[in-house]
């Protein structure tokens, strides 16, 4: 194994494409083949070792990641990451989780961007205390630079980002995830600038040791089916194989994108 894969995950829940029961099978495959869940900094861009590793990632910080997903990486003693858009993170006493109670019902797809339906700090300082999860960066107001909503001030949504989850969680914020992915090439200079060592893409490829720690790819999970995703994670720990599915998998992007 050469490459690190880095699973990119949103909702883990009944009404979404990987529900609770899916995710806890993904767990404990990835723990029952070997892997080793590290956070960002544990990648072999930082470490210089190409071990068989695996990065758990979720992007925006919605509540069911608490409610679901959280009691599989404590049932499984996996680590994940967590990018959380922080304009939408609220506040109070942690909700109830499917550990605590069960039949929990939560709706994701009506009001996705209520603030309700995300994560709250208290909740992250439970999970970040944990030692199982990492809380990161993924901008403050989650906006997509290049349609209808650009950003205005991307030093701030950097650093703003950055200043509340260090204020809130009382840890180090160090790694970025640009929403869908998009970004303009001057922005890792602004995120250097804002003392991240690291940013987070949605391009499939490989992490391996003297890889762009600038550029950290990752596949997003669109299945929870088990061998599409052994696969796929076999795919991703192949220095060459993934690579090459990187550049065809780009290519088709691109295509579908001059073509909508």
């Amino acid at each position: 194994m050469n490459s690190t894969p880095v699973l990119l995950y949103h909702h883990v829940c009944d009404d979404r494409e990987v529900t609770p029961a899916g995710f806890l099978r993904h767990l404990e495959y990835l723990k029952g083949a070997g892997y080793r869940s590290v956070f960002l900094d544990e990648l072999p861009c930082f470490t210089g070792r190409n071990e068989k590793t695996v990065a758990i990632t979720f992007d925006d910080g919605f509540l069911d990641n608490w409610v679901y997903a959280f009691p599989s990486l404590k049932k499984t003693g996996m680590k994940a990451t967590i990018f959380v858009s922080t304009f939408f993170i609220g506040s109070g006493r942690p909700r109830k989780t499917s550990e605590e109670e069960s039949g929990i019902v939560l709706d994701t797809l009506h009001g996705e961007k209520d603030k309700k339906n995300f994560l709250n700090w208290s909740e992250l300082k439970i999970m970040a205390d944990s030692g199982l999860v990492d809380v990161q960066s993924h901008t403050h107001t989650h906006k997509y630079f290049d349609k209808r909503a650009a950003y205005a001030d991307i030093y701030f949504e950097m650093s703003e980002s950055k200043r509340l989850i260090e204020a809130n969680l009382g840890r180090r914020c160090r790694f970025i995830a640009w929403p869908w992915g998009r970004y303009e090439h001057g922005w890792i200079e602004t995120a250097q600038k804002n003392g991240y060592d690291g940013c987070a893409t949605t391009k499939v490829g490989a992490n391996s040791a003297g890889s762009d720690p600038y550029r950290i790819k990752r596949f997003k999970v669109e299945k929870e089916d088990s061998g599409w995703f052994a696969n796929r994670v076999g795919l991703c720990g192949r220095k060459m194989l993934v690579g090459m599915y990187g550049a065809v998998f780009g290519l088709d992007r691109k295509i579908k994108r001059f073509f909508r």
